[in-house]
């Protein structure tokens, strides 16, 4: 297999360390698709956008699902999350249902379970949306005017919920429940 130069660090690897998914940027006219990438960095598959959705394609959170393996890619152009097979076959568009018609997904994570997290930059208000295995929405984390361009998330082992709330600079925590634990500000700190 080839061997890739990478403009962007590697954003998430399998516990076994043998698959890594990252956006890359290939210098032509598509120039941004997401690579999967063994260990040592050669290419397993190229993960391209499904060929009738029109609109400028802007892959920027990739996630992998414990449970399959398959790789799932917001695409803030689109406004949409792809689904792809660990070979890099395109399987679907994840639907969030009716009532998230119009989100604008940003951020992707999964837990152990396969319940998969998603940052939503769009209107009425910012927020994270859980999805059960079966892709049914669960719940939302976060309030109206509690987020700011919630960016990246990410689960720890007990369920708890981490987001990078972007314009008010911080990190927000939040228990399974989506009750609000923790707030971590930007700047220095009598503490620190």
């Amino acid at each position: 297999p080839e061997t890739l130069p990478y403009q962007r660090a590697a954003l998430v690897r399998l516990t076994d360390g043998t698959l890594t998914a990252s956006v890359r940027d290939t210098g032509t006219s598509d120039s941004l698709n997401v690579a999967i990438v063994d260990g040592s960095g050669n290419q397993i598959a190229m993960l391209k956008p499904p060929v009738d959705v029109e609109g400028n394609h802007v892959p920027v959170y990739v996630a992998l699902n414990p449970t399959n393996g398959d790789v799932y890619v917001s695409d803030r152009g689109t406004g949409a999350i792809y689904v792809y097979a660990p070979d890099g076959g395109y399987r679907r568009t994840f639907d969030p249902g009716p009532e998230l018609k119009g989100w604008a997904p940003l951020g992707l994570a999964f837990d152990a379970r396969g319940h998969l997290f998603v940052t939503n930059i769009a209107k009425p208000y910012q927020a994270v949306h859980e999805f059960g295995p079966d892709e049914t929405f669960i719940q939302t984390f976060g309030k109206p005017d509690e987020l700011g361009f919630p960016n990246g998330v990410s689960v720890d082992a007990d369920g708890n919920v981490y987001v990078t709330d972007s314009n008010n600079g911080r990190l927000v925590v939040f228990d399974p429940t989506g009750k609000r634990v923790g707030l971590v500000k930007r700047g220095a700190s009598d503490a620190d």
